[in-house]
């Protein structure tokens, strides 16, 4: 149809008027314009108006094929301006959930879709009758018996108008209303029943002179006796036959019909391109037979061994179809469609055609076929991509000749031809018809090939008389009454959702439910086996199913008596539906149930999770421990911490807050003093904390005065950069020791201490080598001592008197500012007054021993030697200050940011247990899994965190296994997932409130800040705080308290944490004392088969059910199963067990193992090929696995050749070499697996039954784990990549037919290529071979191959800026520009790239899910850095 607007004739504005009176089905010939008469109701429709309450409706195009949808979509969108959406089964259309199609249809006005599609959406009520305004129905003479078009009817569209309920408007589109032409007034009556609608016959004058008649011609051929096959073709298909089995009587059949019909040429072309087909590669082939065929193909050649000149190598019917084509040569626009009833025979005559030396040069042939495939046929259609193409070259001319299955005798809209024939009989009078349309050129022919005085010849000339007959007889019923159909008897099957289950859609539904079961490539696609027995007048069917999780013991099921087949076979498969429905395998709209992923996804317990995203940094609210003692409504506490350093008395120190601290003794740090190398452990312990009774006013004095005596050493000992808005919580004071008569001794707080701990001196004070302090943030350096008091000078002289000796610099800074009192003022912020003299003090720097203290024991960081001169400088008295206050409390000072770490965390860790519950958890291991690695205090939760992800993934794949028995692997794979990614626990950490436990404070000991001030919003009442905290600490937190509580008191107070903090782990009940464990085991049942007693012996495991063992030795093709197959033991064994012991035993032999370590060698222990290799070693799988494959028997014994071939495979090999690169059948490691999973079931699920069976099998490994440096190729490939920064190597992976094939390229020049049949294989060996070419010999030869290579020198990682006032530089007042931040501190974590800490796996993909997560720790916590990340 052109894209131009198109203008309606007369007849279709009255077909038009028709239609908007009621309901009607449009007869007319082929090329009439029946689309548009579609178009003009559609635009009618929706342009008219509707209420606001009314509900959207759709309209409706339904096509019987699928080349339709594309071409009747093409054609709304061009003609109409409308939102036309458009569907076909290859969409995926039957996976999709309701949520999908809402999505889908709610962006569509007009959807065009196979009748099949829409029956089906009705059936499962994704939408229905009542939001539908038109139905419009493409070759509508479809409608009868069980086609989809009359079920939609039948099914919805009747039932919905006997309820009164709204119906939408029908409108039929055919070229033939009558499918018998022995009694139209039947076949009318039918359709019109069928469709609820009266046909109208389109008969005008107009009308017939824009249909062009055709001229019809019977053209007979005499049939002869044809010529024997080519010699080389017998034999070929011979040995073919030797080679492999060919498929039924039925092709040798179609041999035999083709040489009688079409002649020996044609026999020779289908023989060989049916061996070229068997050659092609397949799942499960003998590569020794393709390798056979294909040089079988190659003796025969591509060329016939004769001529086509020859009249004895083709039939007479072929000779005579090469004259018709010869005698329309001189067509204007020369195209013609040659009609057959076999795809073979369409490709044969085709590749024939193009052979015939008189057709060469003018014609240009193709083969148009269906979708399916029939039995004993080879070629297998077309997809719906292919039929375009071809259609599309027929339009443009680029093709001429279409030799066509009955594909193209209805619906696709052709370029008018002037030639249609008739090559194989006509079988029905719509195929007459609708193939006669196709001829709709000027003076176009439509010729029957026929023998003369045949069936078919007078079939065609009844066909031919009757037609006048059939359009009067239609004429003469446009007033005829529209007969309601009789619904069938049969009964059905509603849900809640009113989704309904009938006979006819009974087998539908099953075959869609089968066609979802797992299934590999040794095992044939689940389907359903019908047998149908006759008793008496009635037939009963026997529908045998394939293994079903859901229905783990129904194999087979009866249906009732019927008296056809089809009922009874329908009655089977609606008992089947009913029993899948029943035990939840269906849903409420009968559609097979599927877990998700993403939106509506459900949890191990049924919960919907939240699809909401997380943003990368979640503001989460803490419980400040210490509270705010300067709230003058919260109680005050005093907890006394007891600091012990070796070979000094223990210092006893207060803490004023405004909480209860809790107790304990063993705390501890690290402390060094440079040059001295010994490092010393300090001890800490908090050995009381008791209420604080202070009068209001008192307490508000004496915490004014508390607060800044604590500011004050923090400028003075640990950082003068202290913000003036820091909140200081808690408060350190000193104590006294107070005994008393009347009540046991205790410390209280030393406020004469307190209140005396700083005064301002006078000049009497300040003898020579009096050490003062300065408290003013802008002085760097607050320690000084006493040189003298100038008495030649006063504050109020010239600068350069006071400070001759300045450098010039400080010259130039002094003179910009003028006099010595603009100089303090502007850059010491000091208010010197500019009136009355201030004595000047000569003051030099004292300089104390560094001290370093750390949490965890690590060498001190080198201390670079200070070359620099002692400095000296001359300040105004007021700004200097005595202090009374201790060595002790100094020493301490310095060592505070230390001890209230100590103190800080241990109370975070008490009140985790504390708030949720927990098991006793050891602090340690709790402190450690609650730590975010940003907090750069040298230990985290990353080790914790990659242990209980084991954790979490154990006990909640046990959970799933044992609370849905009839999941299959998939769903319980999905809703495991659901239940241990990073989105769930996330959501439970925000949920339950357990973000606002973990310790995101970053840890500074020469750039002390609160916690409570640093990156943090404190509230009014100072008892909380909110930050933002990278979102993967959420998720990570859990699971590394996981771990700790494992580590600390074994699985059971592991299952009681994961249980406190809402995880899907069924309880904390024991799993073997749980009744769905104790079901699983039957003691003694059935005894161990012979074939089957060594496996124990070798695992050194006896079971006390054999059925579990015989389940995990099963394989999904063995056909005499009686129960399931082995995938969901298999997955028990993989998700949970053998994880979960690599990942535990990993940790026992190497504590220090950093995660990524850990990753890969786990890996490498669960590897495929380390598993295939055992399974072959100790499970002898080549002899005890239970199948019924052939293809799996040859894989295994393959395998098998290999790992005992004359190299033979070593436990080095495998591991070194063959654990990325070996590509061992998949079954062979999940019946390892599964092995596992019934032992572990069997044991009542105790782990050290399956531990004792996998250290036994991993002996032999487990010790060379120890030298394994090497790491996967892609891994290396990765890491070179990233060393030579080059940003033009890569690798890509393509799928290929049934193997990958990977691709690496440097600056787009391929370096590489290999193929594999899985991506992961296929990617190592090219990443294997891509290093050979990029590292030939040292990495470092820029001469070689990388020399092409001009991505350029890294960037920059880190960029560090301070900000502030203009200081003086040149050993002035100006601070080194790294002053502030530690050694090994918060800098130190940033200079790597933003994926520090974070492994990356080379096999990763993709998620869903999802997002990835990376350690960034604490926003802000760099202070006044700006990080420039890249």
């Amino acid at each position: 149809m052109s894209d131009d607007p198109l203008v309606p004739r007369v007849y279709q504005t009255e077909a038009l008027r028709r239609a908007l009176e009621g309901n009607v089905v449009i007869r007319a010939d082929t090329g009439s314009g029946k689309t548009l008469i579609a178009i003009l109701l559609i635009r009618h429709i929706t342009s008219t108006p509707v209420k606001a309450s009314d509900p959207r409706k759709l309209i409706f195009f339904v096509v019987p094929s699928v080349p339709l949808v594309t071409q009747q979509a093409n054609v709304l969108r061009q003609q109409t301006s409308l939102r036309v959406k458009q569907f076909i089964g290859a969409d995926g259309v039957d996976f999709w959930q309701r949520e999908k199609w809402q999505q889908e249809l709610e962006r569509a006005d007009v959807v065009v879709l196979t009748a099949q599609i829409l029956c089906d959406m009705l059936r499962h009520s994704y939408w229905s009758m009542d939001k539908i305004s038109l139905i419009v129905f493409d070759e509508a003479h479809h409608c009868r018996k069980r086609h989809a078009f009359n079920q939609i009817m039948a099914e919805h569209y009747h039932p919905a108008l006997e309820k009164g309920s709204p119906v939408p408007k029908i409108l039929g589109l055919t070229a033939s209303a009558v499918f018998n032409p022995t009694n139209p007034e039947k076949s009318l009556k039918e359709l019109e029943s069928n469709l609820a609608a009266k046909i109208v016959e389109l008969e005008t004058e107009e009308f017939s002179s824009s249909a062009p008649p055709t001229t019809e011609s019977l053209v007979f051929y005499e049939q002869e006796e044809t010529l024997d096959l080519t010699p080389t073709r017998v034999e070929a298909l011979a040995q073919a036959s030797g080679i492999v089995e060919l498929r039924g009587s039925k092709f040798l059949n179609n041999i035999e019909l083709t040489k009688s019909e079409l002649g020996r040429a044609v026999s020779d072309i289908f023989i060989t391109q049916f061996i070229r087909d068997l050659a092609q590669p397949r799942p499960g082939q003998d590569p020794d037979d393709r390798s056979q065929l294909l040089k079988l193909l190659s003796l025969i050649g591509p060329e016939l061994p004769f001529s086509l000149d020859d009249a004895s190598t083709l039939s007479p019917k072929l000779h005579r179809l090469i004259e018709v084509l010869v005698e329309s040569r001189e067509c204007d626009d020369f195209r013609a469609i040659l009609f057959v009833d076999r795809r073979v025979h369409a490709e044969a005559i085709s590749e024939a055609l193009r052979k015939v030396p008189v057709l060469a040069g003018w014609t240009k042939v193709e083969s148009l076929l269906g979708h399916g495939g029939r039995e004993g046929e080879d070629r297998f259609g077309m997809t719906p991509k292919q039929q375009e193409e071809t259609v599309t070259k027929f339009r443009s001319g680029e093709v001429n000749v279409l030799v066509a299955t009955k594909v193209a005798e209805e619906g696709l809209d052709f370029r008018h031809c002037c030639l249609v024939v008739r090559i194989d009989p006509i079988q029905t009078l719509v195929g007459y018809i609708q193939s006669r349309g196709r001829a709709r050129a000027k003076n176009s022919r439509f010729v029957v090939l026929s023998e003369e005085g045949s069936e078919a010849a007078t079939r065609y000339r009844s066909y031919l008389e009757a037609e006048p007959e059939m359009k009067k007889a239609t004429l003469g019923r446009e007033d005829a009454d529209v007969d309601e159909p009789d619904l069938p008897g049969l009964p059905t099957f509603v849900t809640a959702t009113k989704a309904i289950l009938t006979y006819a859609s009974a087998i539908p539904l099953l075959n869609s439910f089968l066609s979802l079961l797992p299934c590999d490539d040794f095992s044939a696609q689940p389907k359903a086996e019908y047998a149908v027995v006759n008793v008496g007048s009635s037939f009963q069917a026997t529908v045998t199913l394939p293994m079903i999780a859901s229905l783990p013991t129904l194999r087979s099921a009866n249906g009732q008596f019927f008296p056809t087949k089809k009922a009874a076979k329908q009655s089977a498969a609606f008992k089947v539906c009913k029993a899948l429905y029943e035990a939840g395998g269906l849903d409420d709209h009968l559609l097979p149930v599927r877990e998700r992923r993403g939106e509506g996804a459900r949890d191990a317990d049924g919960a919907t999770i939240s699809s909401d995203k997380c943003r990368k940094w979640v503001e989460t609210s803490f419980d400040n421990v210490f509270g705010d003692p300067e709230q003058e409504d919260l109680p005050l506490w005093l907890s006394v911490v007891q600091v012990a350093e070796p070979g000094r008395p223990p210092f006893h120190v207060g803490l004023v807050s405004s909480s209860s601290l809790p107790t304990f003794s063993d705390g501890h740090f690290f402390k060094s003093s440079p040059p001295a190398p010994e490092i010393q452990t300090v001890d800490v312990a908090l050995i009381s904390s008791r209420p604080l009774a202070l009068e209001t006013d008192l307490r508000r004095e004496r915490i004014k005065k508390l607060v800044q005596l604590n500011r004050d050493c923090i400028i003075v000992w640990l950082n003068r950069r202290l913000p003036e808005a820091a909140k200081l919580h808690p408060l350190w004071a000193p104590v006294v020791h107070v005994s008393t008569s009347a009540s046991p001794s205790f410390f209280d707080v030393d406020w004469a201490q307190v209140d005396s701990a700083f005064s301002n001196p006078s000049p009497t004070d300040l003898i020579p080598d009096t050490v003062v302090h300065i408290r003013l943030p802008r002085v760097q350096r607050r320690v000084m001592r006493v040189v003298k008091v100038r008495t030649d000078v006063n504050s109020l002289s010239p600068a350069l008197e006071i400070e001759p000796s300045a450098d010039s610099h400080r010259q130039k800074f002094m003179a910009k500012y003028g006099g010595f009192v603009a100089l303090v003022k502007k850059y010491y912020r000091y208010d010197a007054s500019e009136t009355t003299p201030e004595t000047i003090v000569h003051l030099q720097e004292v300089r104390e021993p560094p001290i370093t203290t750390q949490l965890v024991r690590r060498l001190p960081p080198d201390e670079m030697p200070l070359t620099r001169p002692i400095e000296e400088r001359n300040y105004p008295i007021g700004m200097l200050s005595l202090t009374t206050l201790s060595q002790d409390w100094i020493d301490f000072v310095r060592l505070m940011p230390s001890v209230l770490r100590v103190v800080h965390d241990r109370a975070r860790a008490t009140a985790v247990v504390d708030h949720f519950k927990l098991p006793s958890i050891r602090p340690d291991l709790l402190i450690n899994a609650l730590t975010n690695p940003a907090c750069n205090v040298g230990y985290d939760y990353q080790s914790l965190e990659t242990f209980g992800d084991s954790v979490l993934k154990l006990a909640t794949t046990v959970h799933v296994y044992l609370q849905h028995p009839t999941f299959d692997e998939g769903r319980m794979a999905t809703v495991r997932q659901n239940s241990v990614d990073n989105r769930f626990l996330r959501l439970r950490s925000l949920a339950i409130g357990f973000a606002g436990f973990t310790i995101n404070e970053v840890y500074r000991t020469k750039s002390f800040i609160p916690c409570t001030s640093e990156t943090a919003v404190t509230s009014d009442k100072g008892t909380t705080f909110t930050r933002m905290v990278s979102r993967k600490v959420l998720s990570d937190t859990i699971e590394s308290t996981l771990g700790a509580a494992y580590l600390t008191g074994g699985l059971r107070t592991a299952l009681e944490t994961g249980d406190r903090l809402g995880l899907c782990f069924g309880g904390s009940v024991p799993w073997g004392k749980r009744q769905a464990a104790k079901a699983l085991v039957e003691e003694g049942a059935g005894g161990t088969p012979a074939g089957f007693v060594k496996i124990q012996q070798d695992l050194g495991y006896a079971f006390r059910d054999a059925r579990l063992l015989l389940r995990a030795m099963t394989h999904r093709s063995f056909v005499g199963a009686d129960s399931h197959c082995y995938e969901r033991e298999e997955h028990l064994g993989d998700a949970a067990v053998l994880d979960f012991w690599a990942t535990y035993r990993l940790f026992e032999l190497f504590p220090d193992l950093t995660p990524r370590r850990l990753t890969f060698l786990r890996a490498l222990l669960v590897s495929n090929v380390t598993l295939a290799f055992l399974s072959l070693r100790v499970l002898r799988v080549d002899k005890t696995i239970r199948h019924s494959s052939s293809t799996l028997d040859a894989a295994i014994k393959a395998a098998l050749a290999e790992i005992e071939g004359e190299e033979g495979y070593t436990w080095s090999k495998i591991l070194e070499d063959l654990t990325w690169t070996w590509d061992a059948p998949k079954v062979l490691g999940d019946v390892f697996e599964a092995v596992l999973g019934a032992i572990f079931v069997d044991s009542a699920f105790n782990l050290e039954a399956v531990y004792k069976v996998l250290d036994k099998i991993y002996e032999p490994i487990l010790p060379l784990l120890r030298d394994i440096e090497k790491r996967d190729p892609y891994s290396d490939f990765l890491m070179l990549k990233d060393a030579r920064h080059c940003r033009c190597l890569k690798i890509r992976v393509t799928p290929i037919k049934n193997f990958f094939e990977a691709v690496a390229t440097f600056h787009d020049n391929p370096i590489a290529t290999q193929r594999a049949s899985t991506r992961a294989v296929a990617r190592q060996v090219a990443a294997q071979d891509a290093l050979k070419v990029l590292r030939p010999g040292s990495d470092s030869d820029d001469d070689g191959v990388w020399a092409k290579c001009d991505c350029g020198s890294p960037e920059p990682k880190v960029e560090v800026k301070e900000g502030g006032d203009e200081e003086m530089k040149d050993g002035g007042e100006g601070e080194n520009e790294m002053e502030d931040v530690e050694e090994g501190g918060t800098t130190s974590a940033l200079k790597g790239k933003k994926r520090s800490f974070q492994e990356i796996s080379p096999e990763s993909s993709e998620d869903g899910s999802a997002e990835e997560d990376t350690d960034e720790g604490v926003s802000g916590g760099l202070g006044s850095l700006r990080v420039r990340e890249y």
